[in-house]
């Protein structure tokens, strides 16, 4: 059974792995709640 720590950063990883092939998109989803937040 692998550590919570390798668990974790195995999870970090995959994150980021995808935060780079969608950036633009995570961006415009994040404006796009915060506005629908404001108004």
């Amino acid at each position: 059974m692998p550590s919570a720590r390798s668990v974790a950063i195995s999870k970090l990883s995959e994150a980021a792995s995808k935060l780079t092939f969608v950036p633009i998109k995570i961006k415009k989803t994040i404006v796009l709640g915060l506005q629908s937040k404001n108004y």
